[in-house]
């Protein structure tokens, strides 16, 4: 796969948990199974773009997940579209 095609299908993966996310705050989406199973199968799938999986994994930490989706997927959605 082609580093351009990588990236775009980050971005796709990025837009996906954004509108899955999209009008929550920490507490709804902790509540929502629905929302957390789409949320973390797409960023693991955006991990394994990326190359940073971690072979130690042992489950899922809701607020790291959220932090993420709050904090960091929005500028990675900014560098990689300058990209």
């Amino acid at each position: 796969m082609e580093n351009s095609q990588a990236v775009e299908k980050m971005i796709a993966l990025i837009e996906r948990i954004e509108s899955y996310s999209n009008g929550m705050d920490y507490t709804s989406f902790m509540q929502n199974d629905m929302a957390v199973d789409a949320c973390v199968f797409n960023l693991s799938q955006l991990g394994e773009l990326a190359g940073k999986i971690d072979n130690d994994y042992e489950g899922v930490n809701l607020k790291l997940v959220w932090e993420i989706i709050e904090s960091d997927l929005p500028e990675l959605k900014n560098e990689l579209e300058l990209l």
